[in-house]
């Protein structure tokens, strides 16, 4: 049965469908629902989950555990520096008794273009009204040239590292104790990468300075010279690992 009373400004709709409760006891009925419900709750047992706070001590930061440090190898690093120092100062000099016996040895005017100022020379060249592809060939020509000799010096110092590694150096562990035939073929492939790596470092030193001259005609052909110099080595290596022919370290 639903009903509707009207008053002025609201509306009052009643049903008693279904209802067990008379008009009066509405409000047992409703606490007798929320205890049944309540009971239901309780016979789940379902988990309560809490959120424990733990705050860390305001100068936690000044721990004396965290004031503390693992101990540094400086060796390594010291040993690897003066490694390195030793090698350029090697290709350095190696270098200049390079172009000492190419002045006393070769004719004067390949002399020249071996010794010349690639930088210097790009920048005379830049001054001559060249088209750009003619500048730029000029430029790397005269950088392979120039850049020979200091690539030529390289080779020669790693050649001579290899050398010590694998015929003088006595070996770490007893692995690495193998004949003389093993020897030499180990020297032999790391020849071959020394020089793979040699020429690539001259290829693209040369390339690196010919479109370096683009942006500037000295500091250009500087800056592209010794990127193409490091990328040369880099670029070696990929290519001849994708044709499945790695190079030796």
């Amino acid at each position: 049965m639903l009903s509707w009373f009207s008053f002025p400004g609201f509306t009052v709709a009643h049903c008693d469908a279904g209802a067990t409760y008379g008009l009066n006891d509405s409000p047992d009925l409703v606490n007798d629902l929320n205890e049944k419900i309540h009971d239901s709750i309780h016979d789940l047992q379902l988990p309560i989950k809490e959120y424990p706070l733990e705050l860390k001590p305001l100068l936690y930061a000044f721990g004396f555990k965290h004031l503390k440090r693992p101990p540094v190898d400086l060796v390594t690093p010291f040993h690897n520096s003066l490694k390195q120092i030793a090698r350029e100062i090697s290709v350095v000099t190696t270098r200049r008794v390079f172009e000492r016996i190419a002045v006393r040895r070769v004719s004067q005017r390949t002399a020249w273009k071996l010794l010349k100022d690639a930088a210097k020379s790009s920048k005379r060249k830049a001054m001559r009204g060249m088209s750009i592809p003619e500048y730029t060939y000029c430029v790397a020509r005269t950088t392979f040239r120039a850049h020979a000799l200091g690539v030529a010096a390289t080779w020669v110092v790693q050649s001579v590292v290899q050398v010590y590694k694998c015929f003088i150096r006595q070996p770490d562990n007893d692995d690495d104790l193998f004949d003389e035939k093993e020897k030499l073929r180990l020297f032999a492939r790391r020849i071959y990468s020394v020089t793979i790596k040699c020429g690539f470092s001259l290829f693209f030193a040369s390339i690196g300075a010919g479109l370096g001259v683009l942006l500037h005609p000295v500091h250009g052909q500087w800056i592209g010279c010794i990127l193409g110099d490091f990328a040369g080595p880099v670029v070696a290596i990929l290519i001849f690992e994708k044709l499945q022919f790695p190079l030796e370290g």
